[in-house]
């Protein structure tokens, strides 16, 4: 869990927030907006599979990049 909080501290925070709320420093500035994790409308629609692809392969059209080659 620890791993995975500090990769989440280094590479999501800065836009997602650190409580994922999307109101990290940067979240601030983009359009559109980072996404918000804690809405329970969020992972209603999405699977760990559709999580997983949106961050290897990012996300068209926002300012989230793939991290497919940087992560593994």
């Amino acid at each position: 869990v620890q791993r995975g909080r500090d990769l989440y501290d280094s590479r999501c925070s800065f836009c997602h927030g650190t409580s994922g709320k999307g109101d990290g420093p940067a979240g601030a500035a983009l359009q559109p907006k980072p996404t918000n994790f804690s809405d329970p409308a969020f992972w209603k629609s999405r699977s760990p599979e559709m999580i997983r692809l949106l961050i290897v392969n990012g996300k068209p059209g926002t300012a989230m990049v793939p991290f497919g080659q940087s992560l593994k």
